[in-house]
């Protein structure tokens, strides 16, 4: 709960939260170090347990981690709301074959994120 207090009072997080917009490479950046310094190195306990997540799936990840709903993440990702969809139906795939068992059934790719 504080972790959140502390991301959601964040500048960019707020400036994002109140105007979505296309982030810049030393944007995402800051993003990525937030998320390991706020979240116990949670970038890289992705790659740890997927070493061939791409950027652009590790950039889903952070704006998962940092409760950014979907269509938002469009704006941010200048792409529709549904290929933000399909986007997020790939990365759960593309997890569920890196972890021993799999995903549970019940479990959603953003619940997954926000307790990992």
């Amino acid at each position: 709960m504080l972790a959140d207090y502390v991301v959601d009072n964040y500048s960019l997080v707020k400036e994002l939260r109140e105007k979505c917009r296309v982030l810049d490479d030393m944007e995402w950046e800051t993003l990525v170090q937030m998320c390991e310094s706020t979240y116990g190195n949670f970038v890289s306990r992705l790659q740890v347990i997927c070493p061939t997540l791409t950027k652009q799936e590790l950039h889903l990840c952070i704006l998962i981690k940092l409760r950014f709903s979907n269509t938002q993440m469009s704006e941010i990702f200048g792409v529709s709301v549904s290929s933000v969809s399909q986007k997020k139906f790939r990365l759960k795939k593309h997890l569920s074959d890196s972890l021993e068992g799999g995903f549970p059934e019940e479990m959603t790719l953003d619940r997954w994120v926000a307790e990992f």
